[in-house]
């Protein structure tokens, strides 16, 4: 039982391998971007086809993919098959539910239980160990959470990309890298943008969890050479932007595109799971702007 789906897995593993903990997507056209999914797997389906149909050089995935809602399984299987069958294409990042302690309590493990399926997760676990932390394109940093702190008592220096990967370039792919045990990796998956004009505040979610403020992802931009950063990470109806200038836009239209200009230093959060009774969002970005999608 699950020999077909381990195998497709494994496949995954092997090309999640090849990738380092922050991908690179140079000389590309087109991201398409799916946030939080949360076992809800038709939203992997439609991001499949919308993929397709905008003709979209890589898509980034990112992460929360079990947990919370009704097929889970089906959902994390979807994903890596996708990247089975197309791994220069299909990124899968890693959120804070690639995780086995949340997937103890947020029901992913519960259903592994019940569907019999230990063995195939067993599998899934290692594709955990193995997702990059990150991805940037078209001048976007692209992540699950958020920015770090380097050093909290001195939340004004940024963060470097470039120091990051040769710090824990070899860090991916052990059990130090599942079990989140190095502070920036944690903060990257965990941290939330806030609008308040301060570098970064410690996090109502818990222990060593921060919200970064418009100063702190403003001066890591620039430090970065970067203009704009994509995350999931919270339950919002499809999209959410947080601008520089402290003005949160919400409610936007399926279909609704903006040039990079309006956008430029902002943070863009995606959530795609239905879970929360809204719509299930995605992005496209390209070298003019961002189209947002309704899946």
């Amino acid at each position: 039982m699950w020999e077909r789906e381990i195998e497709a897995i494994d496949s995954a593993v092997n090309a999640l391998r090849q990738l380092p903990l922050i991908v690179r997507v140079d000389n590309v056209g087109r991201i398409a971007v799916l946030g939080d999914v949360h076992g809800y797997a038709d939203v992997v389906d439609r991001f499949e086809q919308l993929v397709d149909e905008f003709s979209a050089d890589k898509a980034i995935m990112l992460g929360d993919y079990v947990d919370r809602g009704p097929n889970s399984i089906q959902t994390i299987l979807k994903v890596l098959e996708l990247v089975s069958a197309e791994p220069r294409k299909f990124i899968p990042l890693r959120g804070d539910h690639e995780d086995p302690r949340m997937n103890e309590g947020y029901g992913f493990y519960e259903e592994v239980l019940y569907a019999g399926a230990t063995d195939l997760y067993s599998h899934v676990v290692e594709a955990y160990m193995n997702m990059p932390l990150a991805a940037v394109g078209l001048g976007s940093l692209m992540v699950h959470g958020g920015i770090p702190c380097v050093s909290c008592e001195r939340p004004d220096r940024p963060a470097l990309l470039s120091d990051i990967e040769r710090y824990y370039a070899q860090v991916k792919g052990t059990r130090r890298y599942l079990e989140l045990s190095d502070g920036i990796i944690f903060q990257m998956v965990w941290n939330d943008p806030s609008l308040e004009p301060y570098h970064f505040e410690p996090n109502i979610r818990g222990p060593g969890i921060y919200y970064y403020g418009r100063p702190a992802w403003s001066s890591f931009l620039r430090a970065n050479g970067l203009n704009l950063i994509v995350r999931g990470h919270e339950v919002v109806d499809g999209l959410r932007i947080s601008k520089g200038d402290g003005r949160l836009v919400e409610g936007i239209k399926c279909d609704s595109w903006t040039s990079l200009r309006e956008v430029e230093g902002s943070v863009i959060t995606v959530f795609s799971s239905r879970y929360h009774g809204g719509r299930a969002g995605s992005i496209l970005i390209d070298s003019d702007g961002v189209t947002f999608k309704c899946l």
